[in-house]
């Protein structure tokens, strides 16, 4: 089976599921081989960019905003830095181009995962299916039609719980005693197809919105791998059938107020600067 991934660099929880992914034993177990990574910017330095970054400082301030920027990157320049001081055997977290290399996998960073250029590279490693790890953006029908296969997406909530985004927020916003992972076909709509693998974890008291990211993260990363060796199997008619949730979108001013005055927080400093 070939594979290729569609994920986001300089963004922590794409790096942990992509890791998580690559480093599973049931890949070579069951000759799943990835033969392609291709990862798009968390922000994109164009128009629209700059037109959805103003939106979410209109809907959700600046101050929320401002740190949700700080955090992902204060950990992207830390994780940056400690490629060349600190020995690789030491350290837990990658960019994603540093883990294409080390397990032989051709890398390509691009700023529209729908553009021809994009779609042509991946059309030349003739997956059999693309899997999505945190891709910051929507595959439209011509992506989608390329895997000889389908497309699977890593979801970081339960489907039936939370679609669309900021799955760490609402969870602790909504105080919902469990959060976790999907993985879930792929649609044209978000976050729709049928659920494939999905598990979930407790949510405690001291959790941040960092904090939850990075247990989704993981999880989702050992899921995919799950959900592969499923799809090989060729088990994917025992897909999950599940309800769905809510679509989230980001938290207006008045969520965020409603969030920091019950001592929710986004990320606690020091955990940024973890090896």
């Amino acid at each position: 089976m070939r594979v290729v991934i569609l994920t986001s660099h300089h963004n922590p929880g794409a790096n942990i599921a992509v890791k998580t992914l690559l480093e599973h034993t049931a890949l070579r177990k069951h000759a799943i081989e990835i033969v392609g990574i291709v990862s798009v910017g968390s922000f994109a330095f164009n128009q629209q960019g700059f037109r959805n970054f103003s939106r979410m400082i209109q809907r959700s301030g600046i101050g929320f905003t401002a740190r949700l920027v700080l955090g992902t990157t204060a950990k992207s320049i830390f994780t940056r830095l400690t490629k060349w001081f600190v020995p690789r055997r030491h350290r837990s977290h990658f960019e994603i181009n540093e883990l294409a290399a080390r397990h032989g996998v051709p890398f390509l960073a691009v700023s529209d995962i729908n553009a021809a250029k994009t779609l042509g590279w991946v059309r030349t490693k003739k997956p059999d299916y693309l899997a999505s790890a945190i891709c910051m953006q929507i595959l439209k029908k011509a992506s989608l039609a390329i895997p000889k296969s389908g497309s699977i997406n890593f979801h970081p909530a339960l489907t039936h719980q939370h679609r669309g985004s900021f799955s760490a927020f609402w969870t602790l916003a909504n105080r919902w005693r469990t959060a976790g992972a999907t993985v879930h076909f792929m649609t044209e709509k978000l976050d729709d197809g049928e659920v494939i693998l999905q598990r979930h974890f407790f949510v405690h008291q001291s959790d941040t919105i960092d904090c939850l990211n990075k247990r989704s993260a993981a999880l989702g990363g050992r899921l995919l791998a799950k959900a592969l060796v499923k799809l090989k199997k060729q088990r994917q008619h025992q897909a999950i059938k599940r309800r769905l949730g809510r679509l989230f979108s980001s938290p207006t001013r008045a969520d965020v107020r409603d969030f920091d005055r019950r001592g929710g927080r986004i990320f606690r400093f020091w955990r940024l600067f973890r090896f």
